[in-house]
């Protein structure tokens, strides 16, 4: 297979290696053989940073949309995202590159009353 040229989006070889045992779904003793799990991670992460539709995925990932996507699906279904968030946060705040000291998260939500006057 050919090399692609590589996207803004794509995982580092040291940040694959940091999550290669939770991104790496095992394969299906019977049907189609496995896709390149870094590739299929790579094109999850192309949708996701870039907002195109799974539909406009590049073609040179040599994965389909579909795949990437069950991909992406069956991640969030084992609850394996969190663990990969997790996992590359803590070495990025282990080598300096981020500082969660003072993050905050804000989740306020302020509910509109029914029938106001002024909306």
């Amino acid at each position: 297979m050919q090399q692609r040229k590589p996207y803004d989006s794509d995982i580092t070889d040291a940040q694959w290696t940091l999550i290669a045992d939770l991104a790496t779904l095992p394969a299906k003793e019977t049907g189609r053989k496995r896709v390149d799990q870094r590739e299929a991670w790579n094109a999850c992460s192309y949708v996701l940073s870039t907002g195109c539709r799974w539909n406009d995925l590049p073609h040179d990932f040599g994965i389909s949309d579909t795949t990437a996507y069950r991909h992406l699906k069956t991640l969030k279904k084992k609850k394996l995202l969190g663990k990969i968030f997790e996992r590359l946060k803590g070495n990025a705040e282990q080598q300096g590159k981020i500082s969660l000291r003072n993050s905050y998260v804000d989740g306020s939500v302020v509910k509109s009353k029914r029938g106001a006057k002024n909306r």
